[in-house]
């Protein structure tokens, strides 16, 4: 019964359910099924599920790359899950910089050097160099993300402060 399940578990039920539902179609529905394993990839990151995580955001991204370009957006959205996942589990891999990077670049590209896109992805970025123990390349990371956030949502959005708070962190460090 969902009652008795964590908003994770429910999430994460009615996802494997939109699944079942795209598989019974006729046809290819890769795009679909890779959308839903991205939302999944973000419930298991927020169920501290790192490696779930890891495997669906990998193979989100995997499929959205072999689409092509007009799935571009949700290749990055792939890319950041992926490098949020692996951050996670293995704080000090450089696998987890290099999907970052290509992360803000795959951004730039596709939304602009100030987009609110590109603040996200210098936060996940930042987020990395912090795992990584490079406090100043984070800093610089989450100041770029903030004055990104702030110019597109104003200093009281919750975007804006949830990267003020990294920023903090990383200042308390430093």
């Amino acid at each position: 019964s969902f009652l008795s399940m964590s908003k994770y578990e429910v999430a994460d039920s009615l996802c494997r359910l939109s699944l079942d539902d795209w598989r019974r179609f006729p046809g290819r529905h890769d795009a679909e099924i890779a959308g839903a394993d991205l939302v999944r990839a973000d419930i298991a990151i927020e169920a501290a599920r790192t490696a779930e995580a890891e495997s669906l955001a990998r193979g989100s991204l995997t499929t959205y790359r072999s689409l092509g370009s007009a799935y571009e957006a949700e290749a990055l959205k792939s890319l950041e899950a992926l490098a949020a996942a692996v951050t996670n589990q293995r704080p000090e891999s450089a696998e987890a910089e290099s999907l970052a990077k290509a992360g803000v670049e795959l951004c730039g590209r596709i939304h602009g050097p100030d987009s609110r896109e590109m603040s996200t992805a210098l936060d996940i970025l930042g987020y990395v160099h912090m795992q990584h123990g490079d406090a100043e390349l984070a800093r610089s990371h989450f100041e770029e993300a903030i004055r990104i956030a702030s110019s597109r949502d104003g200093p009281e959005h919750p975007r804006t402060l949830h990267i003020m708070g990294n920023l903090g962190e990383i200042l308390s460090l430093l």
